[in-house]
């Protein structure tokens, strides 16, 4: 299965500046959510809601229904481990140049944050693609076109 890559982008980029609450989840047939949502649950939201795709709750879960990524595109994500080493954080590739996720503290909002400070971080998995969108040694590459990014928005 294929997504509207730009589609899902632009959602989720519209979604910056809604509130972080752990373990909160947004309904996945709710087109406006007005209220607190989780990592997770902002990313399982994004997919349903823009291609139709419903994807495990949790971001451990999450992190299971997904393939490495050696050419990561907008739309596939990003995973951070906790001092345990279990999953504990997911974020969307928004471009070539951000992450957009719902973070708690500091942030406690969704917000864009540097690919490189991502990166950066000794936590950070790597890119993976989710399976039901496509294997990521299959499926070629598209542009990675910057979204509109808010104003307000830039960390």
């Amino acid at each position: 299965m294929s997504i509207d890559r730009q589609k899902l982008v632009a959602l989720a980029v519209s979604k910056v500046g809604r509130p972080y609450g752990y373990g909160s989840k947004w309904a996945l047939s709710e087109p406006s959510p007005t209220g607190a949502v989780d990592c997770s649950g902002f990313i399982r939201w994004l997919y349903a809601r823009s291609a139709g795709i419903v994807l495990p709750d949790g971001s451990y879960n999450q992190y299971d229904a997904t393939d490495p990524c050696q050419d990561p595109l907008p739309g596939d994500v990003g995973f951070f481990r906790n001092s345990d080493g279990l999953i504990d954080h997911v974020g969307m590739i928004a471009n070539d140049e951000y992450m957009v996720e719902a973070r708690g503290e500091p942030f406690n909002h969704v917000i864009l944050r540097p690919r490189s400070k991502w990166e950066a971080w000794p936590e950070f998995t790597g890119y993976r693609r989710f399976k039901a969108v496509c294997s990521c040694s299959t499926e070629s590459a598209v542009p990675q076109t910057k979204p509109p990014l808010p104003p307000s928005s830039t960390p």
